[in-house]
């Protein structure tokens, strides 16, 4: 998404130099150039833009997770715990049952 946006954004700097280009056919080349120069440069800040805020968003992602993990597992330690005594044939299974009861009772309250 991040980049869709950014593509945007340099996709319609670049149609207002080319528009810009095609009517200042009389300018002088040296201010034409300028203006491209300037296109390159907003090209790269977004580039920088973009790199910057995707780091922000990993960096608050493992804050995310590092939170979370914790309290996933304080939530499901009692169904570890019985889980964890299921012995014999069958035991597969009940495993199966109550984490997925557990999960489902965690997630709907």
């Amino acid at each position: 998404m991040l980049d869709e946006f950014i593509q945007g954004c340099t996709r319609s700097l670049e149609s207002y130099t080319t528009d810009f280009m095609h009517t200042a056919r009389d300018l002088d080349p040296s201010r034409v150039q300028l203006l491209v120069e300037q296109m390159r440069t907003h090209e790269k800040k977004w580039q920088m833009i973009k790199d910057g805020t995707l780091r922000i968003i990993a960096l608050k992602q493992r804050e995310c997770n590092r939170t979370f993990t914790p309290a996933i597992e304080r939530s499901m330690l009692k169904v570890y715990e019985k889980c964890a005594n299921f012995r014999g044939k069958g035991a597969f299974g009940e495993t199966k049952k109550h984490m997925h009861f557990n999960v489902s009772k965690q997630t709907h309250q």
